[in-house]
């Protein structure tokens, strides 16, 4: 990765300071090149890097990064899925609907999806690497990061269920449903504003990551 090797050595990515995000995009652009996310000496490098810089800086890559889960050699699967935990855990509103969006691929709607998912192994290694990072997060965060997970769940369940209901004529009629009403779960419904608050964060550290 000898472009990355160049950069100006001011421009340090694991630098806490809050400005310029080019030169970590710029190492990451470089990682993600076919070549680089093969050689097994760039992924040991990387594997040590995701480690030490600040998350904070990787929000804005966290959809090019969800998108390469398991993919690549070992080495590389490795390294993004600990990228991939470290972001997650210190940024869940963020990032753990796109997390949780990923591991739901595989729960398609019609047969023709389906037969498309089923030619494509890498979706499923995808979608268990997705798995493991919430498994993970449920293992190893605290209690409130916790809480967050299985209730966003909970709510994308809910979400999925909405989608789901077939209308009758008379709900076609109806101006206006409460939700409750279309769901088996009322429990969920009473559930929600627990779900959706925002405001139970853990401490955040100088380097802009809270710690959950």
């Amino acid at each position: 990765m000898d472009d990355a090797d160049g950069e100006d050595e001011n421009d340090d990515v694991g630098d806490d300071s809050d400005g310029d995000l080019g030169p970590i995009f710029r190492v990451v652009a470089l990682w993600f090149e076919p070549g680089n996310a093969a050689n097994p000496a760039v992924n040991a490098e990387m594997a040590q890097l995701v480690t030490e810089v600040p998350t904070y800086k990787l929000v804005p890559l966290i959809y090019q990064i969800l998108s390469r889960l398991g993919s690549g050699t070992p080495e590389f699967s490795s390294a993004i899925e600990t990228l991939v935990f470290r972001i997650c855990r210190e940024h869940p509103h963020h990032t753990l609907l796109q997390l949780f969006a990923l591991r739901h691929g595989k729960r398609l709607n019609s047969a023709a999806a389906q037969k498309a998912y089923n030619c494509m192994p890498h979706l499923e290694e995808k979608v268990q690497a997705a798995q493991s990072i919430l498994d993970q997060l449920m293992a190893r965060g605290s209690s409130t990061l916790e809480a967050l997970v299985k209730n966003t769940e909970r709510l994308l369940e809910g979400y999925i269920g909405l989608a789901s209901i077939k209308r009758s004529q008379e709900m076609k009629d109806t101006k206006s449903l409460a939700f409750a009403s279309l769901t088996a779960e009322p429990a969920l419904v009473r559930s929600f504003p627990d779900i959706l608050r925002r405001g139970a964060v853990g401490p955040v550290n100088g380097c802009g990551n809270g710690v959950l």
